[in-house]
């Protein structure tokens, strides 16, 4: 699935670093805008990875009610907005929860 395909900093900078046009398998426009907003924030991306957190969660059957420990992995967002004070972040949660710490 395209979703598990890994990202590599160092071909993101390959490919803003041609000057081809689109028609001679260069970036169009939107791909060198999207990559190079990926560029600039990789290392915010990867710091937040090394802060992540794992922690135990209570998971409900919507349907029986029934409830479930299990564990999810936090990270850290930067606040970005209006009105927020500098350096204060929220912890959001990554992917689903797991059975396991370990999974």
């Amino acid at each position: 699935h395209w979703s598990f395909l890994p990202v590599r900093p160092a071909r993101i900078a390959q490919l803003l670093a041609s000057e081809a046009p689109p028609e001679e398998g260069g970036l169009d426009p939107e791909a060198r805008q999207q990559l190079s907003h990926a560029a600039s924030s990789w290392d915010a991306v990867a710091a937040a990875f090394r802060a992540k957190e794992h922690r135990p969660i209570e998971t409900k059957n919507s349907r029986t009610g029934q409830t479930f420990q299990k564990w999810a992995v936090f990270a850290p967002l930067q606040s970005k907005q209006p009105g927020s004070e500098a350096g204060t972040c929220e912890m959001v949660k990554l992917g689903m929860p797991m059975d396991t710490e370990d999974d």
